[in-house]
């Protein structure tokens, strides 16, 4: 967000509508799962918030050199496309690791999910 805030300088609303992606593409599919399914672990979630990273600052660094990147993510909106990309990398990095701690498991059924 910083990058675009200082070169060159963005409207108020740019900066805005990219932080939110970058929330869209890191935190919400982190939380999301993380809460309603027992099975996400820390390998998923480090590996969904680093292509959510990539996905949200690759038009912004790249879109010079790849003009069609710009087009497919653009970068006030890439969480329409990062959010599923992050959620499935989430899914299956989390399947391939070993599972959380059946304490946590219980954790959520017991303290989050119930009311």
């Amino acid at each position: 967000v910083l990058v675009i805030a200082v070169n060159p300088p963005g409207l108020i609303a740019q900066i805005t509508a990219v932080a939110f992606a970058l929330a869209g593409n890191t935190l919400f599919p982190v939380f999301l799962l993380g809460i309603w399914w027992d099975r996400a672990n820390k390998y998923g979630a480090i590996a969904g918030m680093t292509v959510g990273t990539i996905i949200t600052f690759a038009p912004i660094l790249l879109g010079n050199l790849i003009p069609t990147l710009r087009t497919i993510l653009p970068p006030t909106s890439s969480a329409l496309v990062g959010a599923p990309v992050v959620i499935l990398t989430m899914i299956i990095v989390s399947r391939l690791t070993p599972p959380p701690p059946e304490h946590l498991r219980r954790f959520l059924v017991e303290k989050v999910h119930s009311p």
